[in-house]
This record gives structure tokens, C-alpha cells and sequence, in this order.
């Protein structure tokens, strides 16, 4: 039977759903990895984007460095930020509670 859409979102947003499996995921392999910190670009103002992940762990990241940064760039010249304000976020995979 397939799914309405508010379904499959409030399946992906609700704790323990499949976002925050998919992102749990994400941190134990990137840690098993070898990598310190996870990041990511999103929008900074959309509940299911920025107010998500830092209910996820995740906090913005005020100096991206420039490897984040070029990706950021790459974003403007998309037009990305005609849809409403960006940001950095990280996460320290030091404190992964999977």
C-alpha cells in the first residue's frame, strides 16, 4: 500500500523514524571511518532541515573551512539561497550515541 506524503514525512521527522536511523547510520559508519566530525549544508530556517539535525546532535558551524565552503559556493551559484537562508552544521562523532 503505498504512502501520502504527510506519512512518509512524519515517518522520516518522528524520533527513532527513518531519518534519525538514517543519520545514526551515517555517524557510525563515517566514525568506524576514522572521521571526527560529520557535516552538512542545509536550510536554516525549515523544521524538517536545520531544527532537525540539531535535535540529531548536530550544531552550526560557524567557520566551515574551505573544503565546506567551496561546496557552500557551489550552493549560491545554484540559486539555492533565493529559497531561504543556509547554513553549516556539524557533528562530533566523538560523542556518537547510536
Amino acid at each position: 500500500m503505498p504512502c501520502s506524503r504527510a506519512s512518509e514525512s512524519t515517518a522520516f521527522l518522528e524520533p527513532g523514524g527513518i531519518g534519525a536511523a538514517l543519520i545514526s547510520a551515517a555517524r557510525e559508519r563515517a566514525s568506524s571511518m576514522g572521521y571526527e566530525r560529520m557535516t552538512l549544508l542545509t536550510f536554516a530556517n525549515v523544521p524538517w532541515n536545520a531544527p532537525y539535525y540539531r535535535r540529531l546532535g548536530f550544531d552550526d558551524l560557524h567557520d566551515p573551512g574551505p573544503d565546506l565552503q567551496q561546496f557552500r559556493e557551489h550552493e549560491v551559484a545554484l540559486g539555492l539561497d533565493a529559497y531561504g537562508e543556509r547554513v553549516a552544521m556539524f557533528c562530533d562523532l566523538s560523542s556518537t550515541a547510536s
